[in-house]
């Protein structure tokens, strides 16, 4: 279930971007996301015969690392360009994007 809620998370930023035309300035910020994970307990309660069963299950949930590039566009606004980690890191504060 959440790698389709992802997937479609990804087909609506991916039509938004459309829209928008491509993303074209200064980079003026960069933020990277570690991958990390949470793990959450869900628990269910159901009635039986014998009484109440109880069942907890564990359910972990896993993000990738993140990187991001803040660019100002060349009509003043700032953009988030989420990029691979290549681009990321050889492209420094000042530099004009996408080269």
């Amino acid at each position: 279930m959440n790698r389709l809620l992802l997937a479609a998370m990804t087909a609506v930023m991916l039509a938004l971007t459309a829209c928008s035309g491509p993303v074209t300035g200064t980079v003026v910020d960069k933020q990277f996301s570690p991958s990390r994970c949470t793990t959450s307990v869900t628990t269910t309660k159901t009635t039986t015969s014998n009484g109440v069963k109880t069942t907890q299950k564990p359910k972990t949930t896993c993000t990738r690392d993140d990187y991001d590039l803040k660019v100002r566009g060349d009509d003043g606004k700032i953009r988030n360009v989420d990029t691979d980690r290549l681009t990321f890191e050889t492209t420094r504060l000042g530099d004009r994007y996408p080269r």
